[in-house]
């Protein structure tokens, strides 16, 4: 192999690298992903409100938010208060609806639907 081909060969690998780095940036930056996680409790007034929003602006086909129940279910309320300490929220206090976007963290009704009205 020549020193030109190799060179060439270099070349091409860094401009590969280049291209999927910058595409894969671009995609960081989009519209919020599967990282988006809505903690709700069965029948409480504030989340039904969330979900009367979600369900009125067909925001379950523009965003991927999966959905965790919390008052029956220890795991996600774990979950739900590991994401509030990372916020440096103060979990004794920390209610539904509650809405982890993958770095933030936003509590009660009002927060959570001008998030995801700033989504739409």
């Amino acid at each position: 192999m020549t020193k030109k081909s190799l060179n060439l060969i270099i070349l091409i690998a860094f401009v590969t690298i280049v291209i999927v780095g910058t595409l894969f940036m671009f995609n960081k930056t989009s519209a919020p992903t599967s990282g988006t996680i809505l903690y709700y409790g069965q029948q409480c007034p504030h989340c039904i409100k969330v979900e009367e929003f979600i369900k009125n602006n067909n925001l379950d086909t523009k965003i991927q938010i999966t959905k965790k129940e919390i008052w029956y279910n220890q795991a996600n309320a774990a979950e739900m208060i590991n994401k509030a300490n990372i916020c440096g929220l103060p979990t004794a206090t920390v209610g539904v609806p509650f809405l982890w976007d993958g770095t933030k963290c936003y509590t009660g009704d009002t927060d959570i639907i001008n998030w995801l009205a700033s989504n739409l």
